[in-house]
């Protein structure tokens, strides 16, 4: 989910700082926050989480949670008109998801499903959106992804579906960093930029 959170803050760094060095690293929460310990990476863009004592979290923006399915699917229009009876009738528990193969994204889905009170149906696990989004397209079953993880592409391809805010499925992300870290000019404006998403 990187490059779906980064790439505009990023440009807009380079663009200040146009002889500036970033290392842009994909991993997952656990060696994110393990690399910050180590004082081997400055910062982390990661999903709101705990932290070791010598951390320190501050949140940047909330997504609400999207519901995928294949183009056409009826959970789909159901989902539109009365989500509710979706989770009454156990049509979502019922309805097999592709996961991606994320530490920790089989437990944030569990605890989406666990909010909203339904069994978790895992059919498939993945590697990346990109091919999650194509095994949905494909009618393979449905997933979850948070709604900037979606193009417009997406949304023409699938059948996509807000989780109502009333059911706390959205997530929360934000910038980790060490608490002792010194903080070098650049260091300081790039966590400007960072702090400074658009809030849906």
């Amino acid at each position: 989910m990187l490059r779906d959170l980064l790439p505009g803050k990023v440009d807009a760094f380079y663009r200040d700082y146009p002889l500036a060095q970033l290392r842009r690293l994909a991993r997952s929460v656990e060696q994110t926050i393990s690399l910050l310990k180590l004082n081997e990476c400055d910062l982390g863009v990661i999903p709101e989480t705990r932290l070791p004592e010598e951390l320190t979290f501050r949140k940047v923006a909330s997504y609400p949670t999207c519901l995928l399915f294949p183009k056409g699917h009826p959970l789909a229009r159901r989902a539109r008109e009365d989500f509710l009876s979706l989770l009454t009738d156990g049509s979502v528990a019922r309805f097999p998801l592709i996961l991606l193969e994320v530490e920790r994204e089989g437990a944030r889905i569990q605890r989406a499903f666990e909010q909203l009170n339904l069994p978790l149906n895992v059919a498939l696990e993945v590697s990346t959106i990109d091919t999650l989004k194509h095994c949905v397209a494909r009618g393979l079953g449905g997933a979850l992804l948070p709604s900037f993880a979606l193009t417009a592409a997406d949304h023409a391809r699938l059948d996509t579906v807000e989780i109502p805010e009333a059911f706390g499925a959205g997530t929360t992300y934000g910038v980790a960093c060490r608490r002792t870290r010194r903080r070098s000019a650049l260091l300081t404006n790039l966590l400007g930029l960072l702090h400074s998403f658009d809030r849906p």
